[in-house]
């Protein structure tokens, strides 16, 4: 029995569901998810720094999910002119944005799959936003 939706449905445009599916794939990258949370919970943050936090040699995959969250304006990258010059990654407001959507689907994902071995508690600090 197919159950009547408790809110109206919106039916996006072929162009919205096209930016989604671009965005989707953004996130599904290999760390991208990581990468986001660990600038949340570090803070401004160098390229080594979040390397050894994702216990990763891979230096062009990190570099690769870098540049696409800068493209994407999830990221933001700020070069000092330190001699040699350091590189700093921070999230900016769509990227901090994009964290509480993931919390809410990781909420979505553990109520709906109570028996998975990845069902863990959240708590979102709105305060720490």
């Amino acid at each position: 029995m197919r159950m009547k939706p408790t809110v109206p449905l919106y039916v996006p445009g072929p162009d919205a569901l096209s930016a989604l599916r671009e965005e989707l794939r953004l996130l599904s990258g290999a760390g991208v998810i990581d990468i986001l949370y660990i600038l949340d919970s570090e803070g401004e943050s160098g390229f080594n720094a979040i390397r050894r936090r994702l216990g990763r040699n891979s230096s062009p995959g990190l570099s690769r999910a870098l540049r696409n969250l800068q493209s994407s304006g999830m990221v933001s990258r700020r070069v000092t002119g330190a001699s040699p010059p350091r590189v700093y990654y921070s999230l900016t407001q769509k990227g901090t944005e994009s964290l509480q959507l993931l919390h809410s689907l990781l909420q979505w994902s553990n109520r709906w799959n109570e028996e998975s071995p990845y069902n863990v508690e959240i708590s979102i600090d709105p305060g720490n936003r």
